[in-house]
């Protein structure tokens, strides 16, 4: 059980509430937390779906989207979006399919293809756009440092531990933009629990993480070629920039009630399912 699971039990009645009304088996939706973003209007939705807002803003409203107020916090805000970003199992039970979308991004029109083409007829259970520009992990940290996307001395203590790991260079990368999920699907639980468990323990920065945790697991998801981003969404710029410059240890002590990271815990890392 996840620590914010208990928290989150008003939230996800409010939602299995809704979706026994519209009955829809798929679930577009977005968070938006600490007013880091506004959502932008839905004006050509996918039949059959519903398009769901979380969000820690009493205010926000935008066309074509039913809003769900967030009752609870969790470390800070940006990991807090991503509790819902990487863990839809846990808070859409009812429905079968889900896409997220980044709050900055906009959706400009039906999306049944793209779920029936990159989804629906795969056996992955998972689908995600594939980087525009790099490849590599390790390429990404760089960008990321440069850029100053997060703390700087977490990213270089997560790319030391991929290196340990094992985790090679140019292995791919995804844009975590969009994701599509049959998020039921037992070996897609287990790669997003095992991804949130990255995000919380290190960068909040998700692409640096996801592929790693896909091969450190050894499991199957389909890339979307970086092209077809453009025929279904826009990006637009954030509201605002935040940072939130905790330190690896200081997140895992108030995760652990006051453990630290220790050489015992990296050593795990290295003992590694065959593959």
């Amino acid at each position: 059980m996840f620590p914010f699971e208990m928290y989150a039990r008003p939230l996800c009645e409010g939602i299995s509430t809704f979706q026994a009304r519209t009955g829809n088996a798929i679930v577009v939706y977005t968070a938006v937390t600490g007013h880091y973003d506004k959502i932008h209007p839905v004006y050509i939705p996918t039949p059959n779906t519903d398009y769901i807002c979380l969000t820690t803003d009493p205010s926000l409203q935008a066309e074509g989207w039913t809003i769900f107020r967030i009752g609870f916090d969790y470390l800070d805000p940006r990991r807090l979006a991503k509790v819902f970003k990487v863990l839809p199992h846990l808070f859409y039970p009812a429905y079968t399919y889900s896409i997220w979308v980044d709050a900055n991004i906009a959706i400009k029109t039906d999306l049944s293809p793209l779920r029936e083409r990159y989804l629906k007829k795969t056996a992955n259970g998972i689908a995600l756009f594939r980087h525009a520009k790099r490849n590599c992990a390790y390429r990404e940290a760089t960008e990321c440092l440069r850029w100053g996307k997060d703390c700087g001395a977490t990213i270089r203590a997560q790319m030391a531990c991929y290196k340990l790991c094992g985790y090679p260079d140019n292995h791919g990368l995804i844009a975590g933009r969009v994701i599509l999920r049959e998020h039921h699907v037992e070996d897609v639980k287990c790669l997003m629990a095992a991804w949130w468990q990255e995000i919380e323990a290190f960068s909040v920065r998700d692409q640096l993480s996801f592929n790693y945790c896909a091969w450190m697991l050894d499991k199957p998801f389909a890339y979307i070629p970086s092209d077809d981003f453009a025929r279904y969404f826009s990006v637009r710029p954030h509201k605002r920039h935040l940072f939130h410059g905790t330190s690896a240890r200081e997140r895992l002590r108030a995760r652990l009630g006051g453990a630290c990271l220790t050489l015992a815990t990296l050593r795990d890392r290295l003992v590694r399912p065959s593959r």
